[in-house]
């Protein structure tokens, strides 16, 4: 019944949004009293998913910190530029901060003329055949340029 009533009333065919909260206010009331839902099985699966979504939640939480401290740092570097895409970093091929980059833990990527960094823990592949702009544009990059040090006049 609520399959049916869902593909009437969906917005996409030509239902209303307050008409499918409202059924899906009551499915939410009426699915832990029906027994396929409140069985052993769907209790574990319920909780092991919900583990699982706070864990993965965490490491999320621990990666973004890890790349917010290594933004800081790479904001003390005037003149660098660099990209944060998703809880990548990339930065521009200066010279004049190489090493500075690697010891930073930055690795060169020579297909997209780029250093890259990410944080442990991060198994993410990009994709190797795809070109820096198409993972940019992905991932929502979002780039920075630090500023240059002014000179004080003598």
């Amino acid at each position: 019944m609520y399959r049916d009533l869902a593909s009437k009333h969906h917005p996409d065919h030509g239902g209303s949004v307050s008409d499918m909260q409202e059924i899906n206010a009551e499915w939410d009331e009426l699915k832990p009293t029906l027994p396929r839902f409140c069985s052993e099985q769907a209790k574990q699966g319920r909780q092991q998913y919900e583990q699982t979504k706070a864990a993965e939640d965490a490491a999320k939480a621990a990666q973004d910190a890890e790349a917010a401290k290594m933004a800081e740092e790479l904001a003390k570097c005037p003149g660098l530029r660099f990209d944060v895409v998703g809880s990548w970093i990339w930065a521009d091929s200066s010279h004049k901060w190489l090493h500075t980059l690697e010891k930073l833990g930055f690795r060169w990527s020579a297909n997209r003329c780029k250093y890259y960094w990410h944080p442990a823990g991060d198994n993410s592949r990009r994709n190797r055949k795809a070109s820096y702009q198409d993972i940019y544009n992905k991932y929502s990059g979002q780039s920075y340029q630090t500023r240059d040090r002014e000179t004080i006049p003598a």
